[in-house]
């Protein structure tokens, strides 16, 4: 539980800091960045405790690798989710790979999940259908928050609310299958290299396709302080990778992927205390029942 907590930490941090810089930055750039310092610190997590390399045998490694690829796609919804949409509704929607990872440990690891982690699912999937019934709403312009808010305010975000629910939803599909590969090969092969090979092919494919999206390269007009805020999203997350991996590989998948998932409370406080966010009581209820659920799921 207390590795999960950490995750969970780690990920609002991540999602908070990684909303600020989407503002000022497209998606792919914000996801090569912050997932190139995040590989960095992650190496040199590896390297100060002698995770040993050859702990991860042939098919793990290619097992890690599919992680990785589906990892990155998952980010790159996500991230296009918070651009479009509230950073806190999508983190709630996006939350739920918790329940799509305890659902994968339960039946392919032989992990059980009791009356509470059963109710805890109804209640996530219930609380998603109420918090994609409709749209958040951004405060209007002559309500632009000043001070601490008014830094972050950059881009005028555009796109479909629907598409962004959507968005949310399969990175909380690829989010889950990442997570159980994650932490299935945790307990084989030790808690930080399956991390470091996972996040390391994400960084690399996403590198490779770049120069192949011509015109949206982005790099330019980015200044110091998105490039911090992309560095600080980065470091976060792969903390939190980090603290989740170890968790797996000590306790059980469901349980530390469920305790992770708690995370959307602080994209959400940073979303309607300093953006201005504002949701229906429809959605807070359905973000309510869906950490609920998720906090259900933890327990069992």
């Amino acid at each position: 539980m207390f590795y999960g907590l950490l995750a969970a930490i780690g990920w609002g941090t991540s999602t908070t800091t990684a909303a600020i810089a989407l503002r000022r930055a497209r998606a792919h750039i914000v996801v090569l960045f912050s997932q190139a310092i995040g590989i960095v610190f992650l190496v040199i997590l590896a390297v100060g405790t002698h995770a040993p390399l050859l702990s991860v045998a042939g098919s793990a490694v290619v097992a890690l690798v599919w992680a990785g690829l589906i990892g990155l796609l998952s980010y790159l919804a996500f991230y296009q989710a918070v651009a479009i949409g509230s950073p806190g509704l999508m983190s709630a929607i996006s939350s739920t790979y918790g329940g799509v990872a305890a659902i994968l440990a339960v039946v392919l690891l032989g992990e059980r999940l009791t009356g509470l982690g059963i109710a805890g699912v109804v209640l996530a999937v219930i609380g998603i259908v109420l918090a994609a019934a409709g749209p958040g709403t951004p405060a209007p312009a002559a309500a632009a928050p000043t001070g601490p808010g008014a830094a972050v305010s950059g881009r005028v975000r555009s796109g479909s609310p629907a598409l962004a629910v959507s968005l949310a939803l399969l990175s909380a599909v690829g989010y889950g299958v990442g997570g159980y590969l994650l932490g299935e090969y945790s307990q084989r092969s030790g808690w930080l290299m399956p991390g470091v090979i996972a996040h390391g092919t994400s960084v690399l494919a996403l590198a490779g396709v770049l120069p192949l999206l011509r015109g949206r390269n982005g790099w330019r007009g980015l200044d110091l302080a998105t490039l911090g805020w992309m560095a600080v999203a980065g470091l976060a997350d792969a903390a939190a990778l980090a603290a989740y991996s170890r968790g797996t590989q000590i306790g059980q998948v469901a349980i530390t992927a469920a305790i992770s998932s708690i995370y959307p409370v602080i994209p959400l406080a940073f979303g309607v205390l300093l953006l201005g966010e504002r949701l229906s009581r429809r959605q807070l209820a359905g973000i309510v029942i869906i950490i609920a659920g998720l906090v259900l799921l933890g327990m069992a």
